[in-house]
């Protein structure tokens, strides 16, 4: 439904980083024991990220300092996403 990676340009110039949260995932995460229960997690992940957005292709968003609780800014940072970024609680949406 909604997957997102930052954008890098080939000379690297961009203004913007390429950044991700990687977790490790297990079986035992999953609600099925079924063959294709991986997948069912990712489409439920998506599906929750496209929601928090508004359910309109924007994208969730935080700024990094918010989400280590060091600030609280009033809006997000700039950032390169063409249709629109908004603002939630990642730790919490």
């Amino acid at each position: 439904m909604l997957v997102l990676n930052g954008m890098s340009y080939s000379r690297r110039s961009s203004a913007f980083s390429n950044a991700a949260l990687v977790v490790s995932c297990h079986a035992d995460d999953y609600k099925s024991i079924g063959p294709l229960a991986g997948l069912e997690f990712q489409k439920d992940i998506e599906r929750k990220a496209f929601n928090a957005g508004g359910g309109r292709w924007e994208a969730p968003a935080q700024n990094l300092m918010d989400f280590l609780g060091k600030s609280s800014s009033v809006s997000l940072n700039k950032n390169s996403y063409k249709i629109r970024a908004v603002e939630i609680n990642v730790s919490h949406g």
